[in-house]
């Protein structure tokens, strides 16, 4: 019985991932708003600016959602006098909130590696959860546009909110 139990369960996921959608690339831009944390002499400052990403679907399952590979830049940071860079790369999973509704929201792990001219660099392995929705802007088979909304938990200069526009091809 078990057997036949794990044929069935192999089985309907085969039939899921044969009928998946064809993985959308997206890039997006947007805003990096970090915490505060301590600078090599010892003042509050937090590292913020210009996010731009770049992200592929890896896996996409229709209902249940999808598995997103990406990495983001924080160029040119600034605040409260920093100027430093942010790189990330990242591993989400974004699904329906509710099924047949517009909002989704992610979750996942990611790497970090931060460097500036006023703190030592920093890097490692963080957690990030967020939300985002869609925003139709044409056909149903072009591309579409989301606004997305990330807080990354991570290293101090790492750590943030992220907030920016998506555009899936």
């Amino acid at each position: 019985m078990r057997k036949v139990l794990a044929l069935f369960v192999m089985s309907g996921i085969l039939v899921a991932a044969a009928a998946a959608q064809v993985t959308p690339f997206s890039v997006s831009a947007g805003y990096f708003f970090g915490r505060n944390f301590q600078n090599n002499s010892g003042n509050s400052i937090h590292l913020s600016g210009l996010e731009l990403a770049v992200q592929d679907n890896v896996i996409s399952l229709p209902i249940f959602g999808s598995v997103i590979l990406g990495a983001s830049a924080v160029l040119g940071g600034a605040g409260s006098g920093v100027n430093g860079e942010l790189y990330r790369g990242y591993l989400d999973y974004k699904t329906p909130v509710v099924p047949g509704n517009n909002f989704y929201a992610l979750g996942g792990f990611n790497y970090n590696y931060a460097t500036g001219s006023n703190f030592n660099k920093q890097s490692g392995f963080g957690t990030e959860f967020g939300i985002g929705f869609p925003i139709k802007i044409g056909p149903a088979l072009g591309p579409s546009l989301a606004v997305e909304a990330r807080y990354r938990f991570a290293q101090a200069a790492s750590s943030g909110l992220s907030v920016g526009l998506n555009l899936s091809f």
